[in-house]
């Protein structure tokens, strides 16, 4: 019987001290529970942050990219002006050289020298 009772006496001192075990390590779960929770909180905040930030980044690029594309319009659209201006001053230089070329017909004629034949050359 004491033997029994010894036995009770361990197993209850067995179970206070696992119970105490349980405690603390119920108490360690919900402290680390907290941290847990705090972290998620601020990544989850740092994560939001981010979202914006890349929303803001696009919408930036997406500005840029229509600049780029109305300046490529602006810069073809000042090409094709230049392209016509330059052909026009090629065609008025071109009857400079045909007036040139007709007026030194016209008094090699008056002299009586003969006329040659040249090419109609334009000046580039």
């Amino acid at each position: 019987m004491q033997k029994l009772q010894s036995e009770k006496n361990m197993a209850e001192t067995k179970i206070g001290t696992l119970t105490k075990q349980i405690e603390s390590l119920n108490k360690e779960v919900g402290k680390l529970q907290n941290q847990l929770t705090i972290k998620n909180d601020a990544q989850s905040k740092d994560a939001s942050k981010y979202k914006q930030e890349l929303f803001e980044l696009t919408q930036k690029l997406q500005k840029s990219e229509m600049k780029v594309v109305s300046a490529s319009h602006e810069l073809k659209r000042v090409e094709a002006n230049y392209q016509r201006i330059q052909d026009k001053m090629k065609s008025l230089s071109g009857d400079k050289i045909q007036y040139k070329n007709s007026y030194e017909i016209t008094c090699k004629m008056d002299k009586g020298l003969p006329i040659k034949k040249t090419s109609n050359t334009n000046i580039s």
